[in-house]
Formats: C-alpha cells, structure tokens, sequence
C-alpha cells in the first residue's frame, strides 16, 4: 500500500534537498543548491483540502430543505428524526485527464464507504487549498491505494497516461444519521 505523505515533497536532483511544489509550478528553485527543477505534474501526487462553505447548522438547514422536496418520501422533513451528525474531511483521489484539447476531472475514492456517489462530484480546482496537517484530527485516512484508483479507470477504459494531474483531495463532509419509519438512514451533506 503506497503511503500518502500530508505534502508533496520532491527531491532535488542535484544536492537531494526537499522542496514543496505548489499546485500550477512547472519549475521549481532549490532553496539549497539554487538549482532549477522540472515538475513533470503527471508524475507529482498533489495533496489538497476544501475549506468547508457550512458549518453544521447551515449543513442540518440544507438536509432539513432536501427532506422537504419533492425527490425524497412526502413529509420526510416531519417525519423523520436527526440522530447524530459527524463532520469529516473526506479523501478522493481527483485526476485531471487531458485528450487534445479537451480536459476533465475524474475523482475515485481513496478510503472505504457505501456513498459510491461522491464520485459524481464537481471539485472547482480554484477552491483547492495546500493540505494543512492541523486538519489530521478530522481526517478519514486514505485507505485506496493510488495504485489500485489507476485499476479502476483502466477498468472504466481510461490509462494511467492520460492524467495530466494527480492528487489526493479531503473533502468536508457532514454525515447525518436519521430514523424514518424504524430505520436508519444516512444522509451527506
């Protein structure tokens, strides 16, 4: 299992002198030797957070309106009881792929849980912030492998050398729990 460092650290190759990419940097200066390095981003495994945009009453506020709509059982916001709440950030493996001109996002997920449909998310590159290690406490620990996230695009027909990026980004995620008619339900938010 590969292990997921909380930064991107890369080795200079002429002193051996550690240095921290940031996302975009194609070349990067020795702090140590003043040397010039080449940043192939396709080889480089990035590690980003998103800053949360609802705290948790604002996160209960969005349920509370989802229960009420129209997808989900009639009254579900009257009937149904919250029985606990959690916030995380959650770990995906988000690739960048590139063909021609065209470039998109493909996110697999990078520890275990039955919400397959996380992988359906839109991730605004812009809203990616450098991994803080002070975020570790609420942190999921990748438990998927890169390696393995590879074999299963190469499942879904999609090769390892097309991806122009790769990274490991925590998401924030409150997860509800709710009781509706004797079971228990989980809803993310």
């Amino acid at each position: 299992m590969e292990n997921v460092a909380p930064q991107t650290i890369l080795t200079c190759t002429q002193c051996g002198g550690e240095l921290y990419p940031d996302e975009g940097q194609m070349f990067l200066t020795c702090p140590y030797c003043s040397s010039t390095v080449y940043l192939d981003k396709s080889q480089v495994v990035f590690h980003w957070y998103l800053a949360p945009t609802l705290d948790e009453q604002a996160a209960k506020g969005a349920l509370s309106r989802w229960m009420a709509g129209n997808q989900t059982v009639k009254d579900l916001d009257q009937k149904a009881r919250i029985t606990g709440s959690e916030f995380v950030y959650f770990p995906m493996w988000y690739f960048k792929r590139k063909r021609g001109e065209i470039e998109d996002i493909l996110l697999q997920l990078a520890a275990a849980t039955s919400v397959s449909e996380l992988t359906n998310m839109r991730i605004p590159a812009g809203d990616l912030r450098k991994y803080d290690p002070a975020l570790d406490a609420q942190a999921v620990a990748p438990s998927v492998p890169l390696e393995t996230a590879l074999e299963w695009l190469r499942g879904r027909q999609i090769e390892a050398r097309e991806m122009a990026e790769k990274a490991l980004v925590h998401l924030p995620i409150y997860t509800f729990k709710y009781q509706y008619q004797g079971q228990i339900y989980t809803a993310l938010v």
